[in-house]
């Protein structure tokens, strides 16, 4: 499943390594009364780093950008609970 959120762009980290690849973090404001803020990481493999270029070339700060995006569970069992991440 897939979600979308809409936003002004706060934040654009630095391209850095990222053992394979590299990434690159970025806030957006959605300018919701509660939790505004969202952070995204890019990661992308040896063979896609272009990516990365590019989104910093068409992407400013104060941008208004729409960002899809999926969500992740892990289920990690330790013998006293059950935890979920996200």
């Amino acid at each position: 499943m897939g979600y979308k959120i809409l936003g002004t762009i706060k934040t654009i980290s630095a391209i850095e390594e990222a053992g394979a690849g590299k990434k690159l973090l970025f806030r957006i404001n959605t300018g919701d009364q509660y939790n505004p803020i969202a952070e995204f990481e890019m990661y992308k493999g040896a063979d896609y780093v272009e990516h990365l270029d590019s989104f910093i070339k068409f992407n400013k700060i104060g941008d208004l950008v729409e960002v899809e995006f999926n969500l992740k569970t892990y289920n990690w069992k330790p013998e006293s609970e059950d935890r979920i991440f996200t």
